[in-house]
């Protein structure tokens, strides 16, 4: 199968998704994006306790709370969500030079990807904009990125979902 048989399918079912049923809603988060930590555990009287590390669950409480702002007057979305998210990390220095260009650049370094998706996920549902839960995404779009030069990091998100 080529390249372009692939996106021609992918192409046709987009040409077939009615989106005069849907709704859009985009958040910006003007923090520094965390990627999902890996679970801490301790061992306290006998009993495993597994938690977020502190670090993660304080972008993911900042992030539910911009989140929140923007989705005040809306009803948590029911059905399919759509989401396409962008990640734009601080640049650092050694990309801060003048022969490097001033807009946002694809970032390819660690924390990976889908750690960073994984954290704007639970934020969505601790702002309670899912109705069931994260399972509604049957979408997504992620990009990440180093933030334009003089910026610190944000991320987008784009919700799509039906009315």
């Amino acid at each position: 199968m080529t390249v372009t048989h692939i996106e021609d399918k992918r192409k046709a079912l987009n040409d077939a998704i009615d989106t005069s049923l849907t709704n859009e809603v985009l958040v910006h988060i003007p923090i520094e994006p965390v990627p999902k930590g890996r679970p801490r555990i301790t061992v306290r009287g006998g009993y495993a306790r597994a938690y977020t590390p502190a670090k993660t669950a304080q972008f993911e409480a900042a992030a539910a709370t911009f989140i929140r702002s923007y989705w005040r007057a809306l009803d948590p979305m029911v059905g399919p969500v759509a989401m396409e998210i962008t990640v734009c990390r601080s640049r650092p220095k050694r990309l801060c030079r003048k022969k490097d260009p001033d807009g946002a650049i694809p970032c390819d370094t660690k924390p990976d990807i889908d750690n960073f998706v994984k954290a704007i996920l639970d934020a969505s549902e601790k702002a309670q904009v899912f109705a069931n839960g994260d399972q509604q995404v049957w979408q997504l779009t992620v990009m990440k990125m180093w933030a334009p030069k003089g910026q610190s990091g944000f991320t987008l998100v784009k919700y799509t979902y039906q009315k």
